[in-house]
């Protein structure tokens, strides 16, 4: 059994929560902006023509559209009180190509998240795991026989 600190309790994950979500919007933003050369106005335009395209809403109030300036408190620490919601969060790791919000989400519930290919080798060392396990039953039964 592992102790932990009073800075690695859940609930100070849990407090902390939005605050590291945000971070990790703003870097998986600013990843996928240096990498396609593009801006963050891009990043809206891009997240608001999928959001028409999924037919969901990414915006609360009366916004039909999310804007920069939305936009930019989603992404600042020091704005507590603008989160995304689910959906706005889940067309923005569609539009960056990047899970790194979910995995802090995940991370809070000692969980990750595994892309198809980690998910293929995860798979591979489980089927590697039973053919042993299988291979020492049939050792077992071969010697019982004799």
């Amino acid at each position: 059994m592992r102790q932990l600190s009073l800075f690695d309790s859940k609930a100070n994950r849990f407090a902390l929560l939005d605050r590291e979500v945000k971070a990790a919007m703003a870097e998986a933003c600013k990843r996928f902006c240096d990498r396609h050369r593009v801006s963050r106005e891009e990043v809206v335009s891009r997240m608001n023509s999928r959001a028409r395209e999924f037919d969901v809403r990414i915006t609360g109030g009366n916004a039909k559209e999310l804007t920069d300036h939305i936009f930019a408190k989603w992404l600042s620490p020091s704005a507590p009180d603008h989160m995304p919601s689910i959906r706005a969060l889940n067309v923005f790791m569609d539009v960056v190509g990047d899970l790194s919000p979910l995995s802090v989400q995940a991370a809070v519930h000692d969980g990750a998240v595994v892309d198809a290919e980690q998910l293929r080798l995860l798979e591979r060392a489980e089927v590697e795991r039973q053919i042993k396990q299988l291979q020492r039953r049939k050792k077992q039964l071969e010697e019982a026989i004799r």
